[in-house]
Parts: C-alpha cells; structure tokens; sequence
C-alpha cells in the first residue's frame, strides 16, 4: 500500500506555528525544531517543539479515511489517534510518529536526523575526491600526500584523522630521537669495555614508563639487547671464576 499524503495547509507549510501566551501566533521554521526563539510582539520566549512532538493531531478521522499510516501502512482509520508532518502532509499513527522520532519520508526536514559516525580508521580515497587536512583541517586533493596549505607531509594518501597523524608524528619524533642512543647502548655493551655505559643508557630508557612507550619497536630491542649482553657477560665471568680459569 503506498502512503497517501493529506492536503498541505497553507498555514503551517513553511514551519511550525507557535502560539504565544500574550496571543500572537509566530511560524518558525523546521531548521529549529528543538531551539528556543522569542515572540516578535512581546519578545517572550517560545519553546519550537522536537520533530517527535511536532505531529499535528488529525480532528476529524474523516480526513484521513482510506488513508494508510506512512510509516506502519496500516489503515488510519482504526481509531487510533493520527497526526500528519506539518512539512510534507503524510498522515501517521500517532503512536507511529513518536516511535519514529518524527516523519519517516525521506528528505523530509522533519524526519529524525542520522547520527554521524566520527571515523578515525583510514578512510581510502579515489581521484576527484577531497580530504582534509589533518594538521591544518583545509580540504585537499584525495591523492595527496602532502598539504598544498600548511606543507604537512602525510606519508599515505589515504585520509587520516588528526589523531592518527599526531600519533605518527610522535612516532617519527621518537624514531629519530631514540636510535642514536639505542645502537650507542648496543654497542656499548657488546665491546665489553663500554658495558656499564651500554646498560646504563639501557635501562634509563627502559625503566621509565613513558620513555620506554615513545620507543620504536627496534630501539625497544637494541636496549633489551644491551642488557641481554650483559647478563650474559656476568653469566660467562661468574662461568669462569666457578671453573677457576
């Protein structure tokens, strides 16, 4: 069964129409259903209703008669209280309207909003789409890998939420900043006569929890590794004095 508008009324066509205590009528448009405006005559406040409470009651059921609710299809005229969208006209059970949080037309002003999804995985690109800058927020060309604006280098041509770029930043930072002292820490424990030096920069890094989080996987290694060295150097010198040699 397709669902059968009723006639629009002139009246309430282009908003909702609000009565205000001193006695004027005020038509505010379906942008501002749930705000608050003022009556232009007496500047008092007027509460715009939610879309799940703009449904206008239908007086006489006659109205409405052979006409199927737009949202269940069922007939209207079981007896059941039945509204109409004040925008689009198409004619509802009550009950139906407020279950669905307004109208159920598609492209209607009235129809309950879709809530937005923050996406902060990549999001793939294609040519002639546009993305935005995660450091800056200007929009780009989909396939750039580098901010035509603020000269930020993406590294990967997909779309990158700016959290996921700072936390690639960091991770650069903490690449360029940690390997010197890792391989230094390396070595050091590995030609013996450094080793205290070796485990001393070691375990500066992995004893604090915060240095040890901002190091790159590999320089996570070579500083276990350095220690590992000298655990074993300490096993082969305790080895040795055991053995009397």
């Amino acid at each position: 069964m397709t669902p059968t508008p009723v006639p629009a009324e002139p009246s309430s066509a282009k908003g909702l129409v609000l009565a205000c205590p001193c006695g004027s009528r005020a038509l505010a448009g379906f942008h501002l259903v749930g705000r608050e405006v003022r009556c232009r005559i007496c500047k008092g406040p007027l509460r715009v209703p939610e879309r799940a409470e703009a449904g206008v009651d239908v007086a006489d059921p006659a109205e409405v008669a052979g006409v199927s609710c737009s949202i269940c299809l069922s007939d209207l005229g079981s007896g059941l209280p039945s509204v109409r969208c004040p925008a689009c006209r198409l004619a509802y059970h009550g009950e139906c309207w407020r279950d669905n949080g307004g109208c159920g037309a598609f492209g209607c002003p009235l129809a309950p909003e879709v809530a937005k999804v923050d996406e902060e995985g990549p999001v793939q690109t294609a040519w002639g789409d546009s993305k935005h800058c995660p450091r800056c927020g200007k929009a780009i060309q989909a396939v750039a890998i580098k901010c035509r604006h603020c000269k930020a280098d993406l590294g990967t041509r997909d779309a990158l939420s700016s959290k996921e770029w700072r936390e690639l930043q960091r991770k650069k930072e903490a690449s360029g900043k940690g390997r010197v002292p890792a391989v230094a820490a390396f070595l050091c424990s590995a030609s013996c006569v450094g080793l205290p030096v070796g485990v001393g920069i070691a375990l500066y890094h992995l004893m604090s929890e915060e240095r040890r989080k901002a190091l790159e996987g590999a320089d996570r290694f070579l500083h276990v590794g350095a220690v590992a060295l000298a655990g074993l150097y300490l096993v082969l010198l305790l080895t040795l004095r055991v053995a009397g040699w």
